[in-house]
This record gives C-alpha cells, structure tokens and sequence, in this order.
C-alpha cells in the first residue's frame, strides 16, 4: 500500500465575507508562512505528478485536486485580493485525532471490498448470461429435434447403425436433446470446489442409464471428485456449459490406472455416448510436468469396448495421460470403434497418449 498521500482533495474557493464561491478564477498557491505571499508553491497532480501550472476554478467554484510541494498540510490560495486558507486531507485526519496509517488502510479496505464484489457480480452475470444462452440453443434445437423424434431416436439409438453414424457426423451432440435431461445439481451436487460431488455425479448418470439413455448436465462451476466417474451403458450424454466455466477436479491422487472418467461395460460393447464442454483437471501445482510427475488423475477419459464415442469441447488439464483409448486388456477390451474428437485439448500430462 502506497504512503497516504499529503493532498489537497477537491477544495473549494469560498469567500466567507460574501458567502459566495469564487468561480472561473485562477490561483496561486502559498506556505502559510509566506505573509507577503510573494513566493508560489509548486503544485502537482497527485495521482500522476504532473505539475499543474495554472490552478483554476470551475464555474461552480470547485479546484481540481493538487499536492504542494514540501507536502504542507495547510496552504493559502490567492486570486486577485481573494485569499483563503485550505487545510490537506492529512492534516485534516491529523486534526481529527485519527491515525493516517488506519485511515489509509479503512480506505483501501473499502476499495478492495467494493473491486471484489465487482469481481463478483461479473462472473455471476457471465455464469447467468452462459445458462441463458445454452437454455435458448436447446430450445431451438428441441423443436426442430421434435418434429423428427419417431426417426432420428431409434437410429442414434442403434450403436451398429451406420446412418446414426452419419447423423451424428451431420449434427453431432445436438442429436441428445431429444433425450431426456438430468440435471447433477438436483442429485445433490454443489459445485464449489469444496463438496465432494462424485456420489451426486454418479448417481446422475446412473439416472440417466436407467432411463435408457439421456443428457447428464452439468452447470457452471467447479466439482469436486475422488474416485472414477464410469459411464457402462449406451446414450449416455455428459454435457457441461463450456470448458472455461465447468470444471471437474480431483485434488486427491486416484490409483495406479485409474482414470478421472471411464466409458466402459462389463463385457458388451456400449455406443452413442459423448461428452462435451467441460474441463478435467488434476493437480494444477504441478507447472511443468515431466517424466517424474505423477499426477493425481492416470488418465484423464478412459475409452474402452464402445462404438460411436464424441468428445467435443473437452479439456484435460494435469493428468498423466490426457485420453487412452484402451486401457485394459487390447484382447477382450479392444477400445473404440468409431470415436470422434471435435476442437478437444490437452495440456500439462507427463506420459504418453493424448
């Protein structure tokens, strides 16, 4: 914090005698000391430093703020026989009683206080503005969807279909709003970072298997994992808001192996599954992972024994393999058949693999 300046903070020329504000006038500024007032005090801005040469009123009588030079904690302006004494934002706390270091830090305070909430009310606007905008994308896509359902839901349906193959080309993860929708916050999660949200995330795609497939969405905000998210069953949707305002973390380091999400079955193989516009992340202490790193997340999506896998928009963030199409036995789990990778990244992993 800078030293509390010793300033002359929005003065005022006011004529007692007349009772009036001396207005469009400009002045001189003296050391009380100087009785003759023959010796104008050099004055400067006090934000920028800049010297001010000519000290001038308004038309309502009102000076721009100054700093004198010598830092006085009182001055006297003149113009013409006009003179009046000004007492400095310094001085003016020292007269008072008070202390200037405790001002100056209730000041900066009160600053800090009010860049926060700022801060805050911004990104509550950008989360609120991203949840309008994906709700008005899906309401446009939901009724051109619904004049076509009885077609396009028995196909995308299908994991073997090869026009459901085409479709999803065509149109790729819009085709899911013509499932149903689960929403991780009605299942209990928090997304703050601190909640452990997996159980509430697990228990949403579960949901969403037992209906048969469905759009697992997950809002803005950051949720906490510890353990494997598994994705078993076919059409099964994982949809965030955007990677930059949905994250999933896991702050704590998961078993050798493991990974962050894992799409696999038991035995058969599972199809029409994405996921979209959402950031895994690992352990983001780690600045520039190497060899020697092991990161809290093995792998970061874990591919495996499925058809007609989308990943669009993803981001894996610390892990030490960012996406492994297999990561099993290749024999009896042989990874993907036909898996799409639309504008995804990965950053920061120690191992191979994307």
């Amino acid at each position: 914090m800078a030293e509390f300046q010793d300033y002359f903070g929005t003065p005022i020329a006011y004529n007692p005698a007349t009772e009036d504000l001396v207005s469009d006038a400009e002045f001189t500024v003296h050391a009380v000391d100087d009785l003759a007032l023959a010796t104008p005090l050099r004055i400067t801005d006090p934000t920028s430093g800049v010297e001010i040469s000519t000290l001038k009123a308004s038309n309502i009588g009102v000076l721009p703020d100054f700093r004198a030079d010598g830092d006085p904690v009182q001055v006297i302006i003149k113009s013409g026989s006009f003179t009046t004494k000004l007492t400095s934002v310094y001085g003016a706390v020292v007269a008072a009683g008070l202390d200037p270091a405790t001002v100056q830090s209730a000041i900066q305070a009160g600053a800090d206080a009010v860049a926060a909430r700022g801060r805050a009310v911004t990104a509550e606007e950008n989360a609120a503005q991203s949840e309008q905008d994906a709700a008005e994308h899906a309401d446009e896509v939901r009724a051109v969807v619904a004049t076509n359902d009885g077609i396009m839901a028995p196909i995308l349906a299908d994991p073997e279909s090869t026009s459901g193959a085409v479709l999803r080309d065509t149109i790729g993860a819009e085709m899911t709003i013509a499932l149903p929708w689960f929403n991780v916050r009605d299942f209990g999660a928090a997304g703050d970072g601190v909640e452990d949200d997996t159980a509430a995330i697990q228990a949403t795609i579960d949901a969403a298997a037992t209906a048969n497939g469905g759009v697992v969405q997950i809002p803005p905000g950051t949720y906490k994992c510890s353990a494997t998210l598994l994705i078993s069953t076919s059409r099964i949707h994982v949809a965030g808001a955007g990677w930059d305002i949905t994250t999933l973390v896991w702050p704590a380091a998961l078993a050798a192996g493991s990974a962050g999400i894992r799409i696999r079955s038991a035995a058969t193989r599972i199809g029409a599954i994405s996921l979209s516009e959402f950031k895994v992340s690992g352990d983001p202490r780690i600045i520039n992972p190497g060899a020697g790193d092991v990161m809290n997340i093995p792998i970061g999506v874990e591919i495996d024994l499925s058809s007609l896998v989308e990943l669009n928009r993803v981001y894996v963030d610390h892990a030490d393999i960012g996406i492994a199409t297999s990561g099993v036995t290749p024999a009896t789990h042989p990874g993907p058949d036909q898996l799409m990778l639309r504008a995804c990244k990965i950053s920061a992993t120690s191992s191979h693999g994307w």
